[in-house]
């Protein structure tokens, strides 16, 4: 696990507005304050993802030419200690504008501290969520007070508005150097290294099934090819599949497959319909980064990324959904991903019983989330999530789950099982 210098203070659970009157100590208080910087960069860039076209990031060098020498001097004296480019990234989240412009001297000394620890990764979180410090900065060079403090260029990574449909921030991770670098994956059949994309959902391609016998471990009461992710609605296959973990409702659930149709059937007396209001029903996206740790191996060639969390998370948490391509079994060994598949189970008897069969697998090498770059551990006391699968939100899914109570700074680990390291790369 890796930890900051300051992470006693960043673990501290409460956040609160710098300037108010509190018995947490000053630099615990500072803390509040920078995790509220990175959610608050992280909603914005939610924001542009969604509104491309209409939403803008503020421009907090709007009324530059009236500052006065103290904001003056508190500027010019942070730029020394994170640098200009890190000190107008950081002035495009509005908790770290107000503390700017408002806190007295020790609240602000305390959370510079703070800010200065976390500067490559606060350098990275901006970067990857398109804030565009560098444009805004420029816009005002005629400033005498700016222009003293020399130019912003862009940084090459940063990505411009009206482009923000094709990125996603996690598909940038901090290198051990401290810079930004694009995720990019290599299959093992070849055909060379490759970008990594963003998906939100699982993705089926029943062509791809139906090139391939059914095998005999797929389920006896299912048709085959079908979707793995839905249950049916007809002919009773799936009547004894357990009710959603979020709202108790129906096995049966409210959307199926037919043919190459996915259809929706809403019954919200008895039928789950969680996938209707908004698709996953968990509220929590976590503040995370990928991040490069040590290698394995020793060796620089090998990579090793992994998910470092940049908010506390409570035990119990559910903190996303480990998505990914359908694969059939007969491809698991041709498919090209060899290091980010997972074993997806069919329903038993007693459902999703240890002795369940994988029907198919999930491929997150190419395609997938954050969530295929939590690095395995052995150690059962390091396991910090775990990953469930279960219906919820409408569908089955594999569920990432904190195991424990997470803190800032600490690197996200799970167990893919005792022969992880065997070389199958299978959960």
């Amino acid at each position: 696990m890796i930890f900051n210098c300051q992470n006693e203070y960043l673990n501290q659970q409460s956040t609160v507005q710098l300037g108010m009157t509190s018995n947490i100590e000053p630099l615990a208080q500072a803390a509040g304050i920078i995790k509220e910087i990175f959610q608050d960069l992280q909603d914005q860039g939610h924001l542009l993802q969604r509104y491309p076209g209409t939403y803008k990031w503020k421009d907090p060098y709007s009324d530059i030419d009236n500052w006065n020498a103290d904001l003056q001097t508190r500027y010019r004296t942070a730029v020394g200690q994170i640098g200009n480019e890190v000190m107008a990234m950081a002035m495009h989240s509005e908790p770290f504008e107000n503390a700017f412009r408002t806190a007295q001297r020790n609240q602000w000394y305390n959370l510079m501290l703070l800010v200065n620890a976390e500067k490559t990764s606060l350098r990275m979180f901006a970067i990857a969520r398109n804030v565009p410090y560098a444009r805004n900065y420029r816009a005002h060079g005629r400033n005498r007070f700016l222009r003293s403090l020399g130019r912003l260029n862009e940084h090459p990574l940063t990505n411009r508005e009206e482009q923000s449909v094709n990125w996603h921030p996690h598909l940038i991770y901090l290198t051990d150097r401290g810079q930004p670098a694009r995720c990019s994956f290599t299959p093992n059949d070849g055909t060379g290294q490759k970008e990594m994309v963003n998906m939100y959902e699982n993705r089926y391609v029943e062509d791809r099934f139906r090139r391939q016998a059914r095998l005999r471990n797929w389920p006896s009461g299912w048709n085959y090819p079908r979707h793995p992710q839905y249950a049916a609605m007809r002919e009773g296959q799936d009547a004894n599949w357990p009710a959603c973990e979020h709202c108790g409702k129906s096995a049966v659930f409210g959307e199926y497959v037919k043919g190459r149709t996915v259809y929706t059937s809403w019954d919200e007396q008895s039928v789950c319909t969680c996938s209707k209001y908004g698709g996953k029903p968990w509220a929590l996206e976590p503040l995370v980064e990928v991040y490069q740790y040590p290698s394995y191996t020793g060796s620089s060639f090998d990579i090793n990324r992994g998910v470092r969390a940049l908010q506390n998370i409570p035990e119990g948490e559910i903190i996303g959904e480990y998505c990914g391509t359908f694969v059939p079994l007969q491809e698991e060994d041709t498919c090209g991903d060899g290091s980010f598949l997972m074993g997806w189970e069919g329903p038993s008897r007693d459902f999703f019983h240890p002795d369940a069969e994988k029907i198919c697998i999930l491929s997150g090498g190419l395609a997938g989330n954050w969530t295929r770059f939590m690095n395995h551990t052995d150690k059962e006391e390091e396991v910090s999530a775990r990953m469930y699968q279960f219906p919820y939100g409408g569908k089955m899914r594999i569920i990432v789950q904190a195991a424990r109570d997470i803190v800032f700074g600490e690197q996200i680990l799970t167990s893919y099982g005792p022969g992880y390291f065997g070389g199958d790369g299978m959960g």
